[in-house]
């Protein structure tokens, strides 16, 4: 009889799999984007272990989703406060960063421990980004967003501060 919590010999264990860990501090906007881009991009070739990024905002941010218009920031108010504008790779609304830790994610589908099939494609429920049912109660609870680029997710805080 097997003991309990214990694994049997002949048990398949998932091997580990090395994570990459960036830890940048306080970036603006533009930088912060083009290195969410970079560390896709190379993850996305294979040329990149599966990655965590950390980093936060220097000076305030907007960033705004891939679809939204302009016309919705009011510029002028954000000029005067000091507050950079950049548009993200991915969709949803604008989303102010000040004062937080804001995190990326980036591996492909089926490192452990994420999902080894692809998600259905983004729900309108849940800001219009959360991709599953669950993906979409875990974005609800905790307040993140969760963001399809092809079969790589992102993850991120919405505005969490202190």
């Amino acid at each position: 009889m097997k003991e309990p919590g214990k694994i049997s010999a002949d048990a398949k264990v998932p091997l580990a799999m090395n994570w990459r860990l960036i830890l940048d501090g306080n970036l603006p906007g533009s930088l912060n984007m083009a290195r969410d881009m970079a560390v896709l991009e190379t993850v996305s070739a294979g040329d990149s272990p599966p990655t965590l990024r950390l980093y936060g905002w220097n000076p305030p941010c907007l960033t705004i989703g891939k679809h939204q218009g302009l016309d919705a920031v009011d510029l002028d108010f954000c000029r005067r406060e000091g507050i950079d504008v950049v548009r993200r790779p991915t969709g949803g609304r604008a989303l102010l960063h000040h004062l937080e830790l804001t995190y990326s994610v980036v591996a492909p589908l089926g490192t452990p421990p994420l999902p080894t099939q692809q998600i259905p494609e983004p729900s309108p429920t849940v800001e219009g980004e959360a991709t599953s049912y669950y993906l979409q109660r875990m974005a609800k609870k905790h307040a993140i967003r969760i963001t399809r680029i092809g079969n790589f997710y992102n993850v991120g805080i919405i505005n969490r501060i202190g």
